[in-house]
């Protein structure tokens, strides 16, 4: 089978904790490569499976999200299609914008919830050096002088990566990848101001001093402060 050989070109077996951000980089790879046609199928699930060295849940989970994006298309019985590539994808802002807004405000509110408190207590049990390292200069970065809003997200986000790092779980961690960029978007419309930033800067550091001193209980309790000020600053922008 021609597609078949082409495929295993570019899926080599996946190493690396996010399985699916790992997954997706590889099939961006296959597709955008332009050596399969549009309307090409795609091997079966076993044999991709086969070929990533991943579970047949994590590439489900995996074409699930291409499959949002339009670069694929499931057909039930038949097979897995190519119908698009990342490359249109990013020229189509209007495209983008409907993927990021898939997920309504309240259920990114209770994905986060649901896991980043649960994050923060295993952190307190498994983080070493390396992750309250990255965790203290994402703290100093968040607390720098004249910093841009874009500068201040990405500090926050390496602050955020490093928690999900020092939990060790890599279904979680999964979980987080696949919700982080409507995430970042939500972070972008809340309030800004001199006074928020301090306030969020303040919060961030309970959790990371609560990490430090291995305190569980503490860890989470701060994170949930972490998101009810967030969920407080968004909902009060939603009324506006």
């Amino acid at each position: 089978m021609k597609n078949l050989a082409v495929v295993q070109q570019f899926l080599s077996p996946v190493r690396k904790v996010r399985v699916i951000e790992e997954i997706l980089d590889k099939m961006r790879a296959l597709v955008d490569s332009g050596k399969l046609a549009k309307g090409s199928k795609l091997p079966s699930e076993r044999d991709l499976c086969v070929m990533l060295s991943v579970s047949r849940p994590s590439l489900r989970e995996a074409l699930k999200v291409l499959d949002i994006l339009g670069v694929i298309k499931t057909r039930q019985g038949d097979g897995t299609y190519i119908t698009g590539s990342f490359a249109r994808l990013v020229g189509d802002p209007t495209k983008v914008k409907n993927i990021q807004q898939r997920f309504t405000l309240l259920e990114l509110l209770e994905t986060r919830r649901v896991i980043e408190p649960s994050l923060a207590t295993l952190a307190a049990t498994r983080a070493i050096e390396e992750h309250l390292g990255a965790m203290e200069q994402a703290l100093k970065g968040m607390y720098s002088k004249d910093i841009s809003l874009e500068e201040h997200l990405r500090y926050d986000e390496q602050f955020h990566r490093a928690i999900v790092d020092a939990a060790d779980n890599p279904l979680l961690s999964q979980m987080m990848d696949l919700i982080w960029a409507p995430l970042l978007e939500t972070f972008r419309i809340t309030d800004h101001s001199t006074e928020h930033l301090e306030r969020s800067n303040d919060n961030h550091k309970q959790v990371y001093l609560a990490i430090k001193a291995k305190d569980r209980q503490r860890a989470r309790k701060a994170m949930l402060a972490v998101l009810k000020q967030t969920e407080k600053d968004l909902l009060k922008r939603e009324k506006k």
